[in-house]
Parts: C-alpha cells; structure tokens; sequence
C-alpha cells in the first residue's frame, strides 16, 4: 500500500513539473530561438573577443543564470506578474529548462541580446552609448568593460573606480 502511494506521488509531482514547463517555459521556446538566431547574426563577429571575457568574468553559469533570468522577466513575467515565490520557481525552471534546450554558445547570445546598460538592454546599443562605437570597433578593454557593466550597470558605470578596478580584473584573469 505504502509504495503504491509513493508510486503514484512521484507519477503525480512528475505530471506536474512536465505541465508547469508546458505552461511556464516550452511556450516561449519559439521565441528564445528566434532572440538567438537574430542574436548570433549580431554578435558572432565578435564571439571569439567577447565570449572568453565574458565565460572569465561570470562562468558560464553566470552568464546562463542571467540569460534566462532575463529572459524569463521580458517573456514570462513581464505580462504576468505574480509573486515572489511564483518568480524563484519559474526562474529555476527557466535555468533547469535552458540546459535541455540550448547551448552554452547560445545562451551566450541570449545574454548578449539582454545585456543590461543605463538605457535598455543590448551589447552593441551599450557599445554605442559608453563608447559611441560600434561593437565590432571596441578593444579588448572596452569588451571587458561591457562585460563589468553587465554586472550592474550603476554601480560599475564606466568612468567609476568600481568599474576600473573590475574591468582591471578581468583583463588580468585573462591575461593568465
């Protein structure tokens, strides 16, 4: 009898989590896809300067945990708003999701796409307003620094001793 109960108690929390990625995740995969397409025609110019600062800086599950963050808060959330717990399970189920639906090379151009600066969100629109540069134009400080403004961008703003001292650490974690 225990284990009959127990049978269908994992049957049961099963069907649950495949319904919540249903609802909460699977119907925005189309849309992900399509930020990644417009997104690697953007920034693969710039992926072999940009990634490694990037992968250094963050790791790679930093870079997943706030691509899909975003991602989530623009697609999922936004329209939605629901509480705080509803937001921390939806976002775990969105980075759980992420490892079954896309690489690390895209998700990198997720994070790309959502790349937070003073103004919106987007790696070459932050090039442009820190830098007033293409993206494809900027050193390898200046991909440092858009990384350290990816952080946060108030509190590492370009010009601040914050963002030198971490756009410094980045370079020299690359440099070794």
């Amino acid at each position: 009898m225990i284990k009959r109960v127990s049978i269908i108690s994992i049957v049961l929390l099963v069907a649950t989590v495949v319904a919540w990625y249903e609802v909460s995740f699977s119907s925005y995969k189309s849309q992900l896809k399509e930020v990644i397409s417009f997104s690697k025609v953007k920034y693969e110019p710039i992926e072999k300067k940009l990634y490694p600062l990037a992968v250094i800086a963050e790791e790679q599950q930093g870079i997943r945990a706030f691509a899909m963050r975003s991602a989530f808060f623009e697609y999922g959330y936004k329209e939605n708003r629901s509480g705080n717990t509803a937001w921390h399970l939806n976002n775990t189920l969105w980075l759980a999701a992420s490892y079954l639906n896309f690489s690390d090379r895209e998700v990198f151009y997720l994070w790309c796409a959502f790349l937070p600066y003073e103004k919106g969100r987007g790696a070459d629109l932050a090039a442009l307003h820190y830098f007033n540069k293409d993206i494809e134009l900027l050193t390898l400080r200046e991909y440092a620094g858009l990384v350290a403004v990816a952080r946060g961008p108030s509190v590492f703003k370009p010009g601040s001793q914050k963002y030198k001292d971490r756009v410094d650490l980045i370079l020299s974690k690359f440099r070794h």
